[in-house]
């Protein structure tokens, strides 16, 4: 009985407490070369490692040929890469909002609504997704975004904080929004930001294959394990069963048998 509560308790928990990461921050799935995370609690830059999470508030800073890549959710369908010489913050890993002080970001997400899109802000610019591949790259007095697939969106920063009108990117295309300015015109991508594309997409398809093979692994050694245990406790029931036969049979050898000679005995005595 007691079994059956904690199991009834831990299948509620499952279904009734958000996913981590969407929660709290986004798990690093990859860290190549020099990448260092500062935590919101604290000021000290610490070496990144796969599988470390990053808080919400938390940053990471990427030197010279060094990249890493986080997932915003556990399915693993909303991946952001951080390239080389960039500072990237998670603001807030479940309303997807995010910051780049400087460098470039590739971004893959899932479809949302407009109310739940991607949002990063630069020194410069505000831009984002609802659901598409985009890049953002920030500089210190511009930052140029554009639209690997579907479409993406871009608006300029004010003299006051208040942003510009909302333009849209359409797939293969991008535009540099210079400071206190709104976006400007829309150019194609070069083949160079295609070939950016399509290396990142490849090489996250390695990733997730990792990263999956060691999901896989883990419910078979579960599957092994449970069956193991099955076969164990049919052994145990079948030995209870043995003992308590050879229990019996004890006990029937240890009773007195009723004889006829006995009984005899007794009559001629009375």
């Amino acid at each position: 009985m007691l079994k059956k509560i904690i199991l009834f308790a831990a299948v509620l928990c499952i279904f009734s407490v958000p996913a981590l990461s969407q929660t709290i921050g986004a798990k690093i799935i990859k860290s190549d070369g020099d990448v260092k995370v500062r935590q919101p609690e604290s000021a000290q830059w610490i070496s990144a490692n796969k599988g470390m999470l990053l808080k919400n508030g938390g940053s990471i800073k990427t030197q010279k040929d060094s990249s890493a890549e986080i997932a915003v959710s556990d399915d693993l369908k909303n991946i952001i890469s951080i390239e080389e010489n960039s500072e990237f913050t998670l603001e807030d890993a479940a309303a997807k909002k995010a910051s780049l002080k400087r460098g470039k970001i590739l971004a893959l997400l899932g479809p949302a609504s407009k109310k739940s899109r991607f949002q990063l802000r630069t020194p410069t610019a505000v831009c984002g997704v609802a659901g598409s591949g985009m890049f953002a790259q920030a500089g210190e007095n511009n930052t140029t975004t554009g639209c690997y697939e579907d479409k993406s969106y871009a608006q300029g920063i004010n003299k006051d904080g208040s942003l510009t009108e909302e333009k849209i990117i359409e797939e293969g295309y991008k535009c540099t929004i210079e400071q206190f300015s709104p976006p400007g015109e829309l150019m194609p991508l070069d083949q160079e930001e295609q070939d950016e594309w399509y290396d990142f997409k490849e090489n996250m398809s390695e990733n997730m294959r990792d990263l999956q093979k060691p999901q896989e692994d883990d419910a078979q050694a579960e599957d092994i394990e449970q069956a193991q245990g099955l076969e164990n406790e049919n052994l145990e029931t079948r030995n209870d069963d043995r003992l308590e036969k050879d229990e019996e049979k004890r006990r029937d050898d240890a009773m007195p048998e009723s004889s006829g000679g006995s009984q005899g005995s007794v009559g001629e005595l009375s």
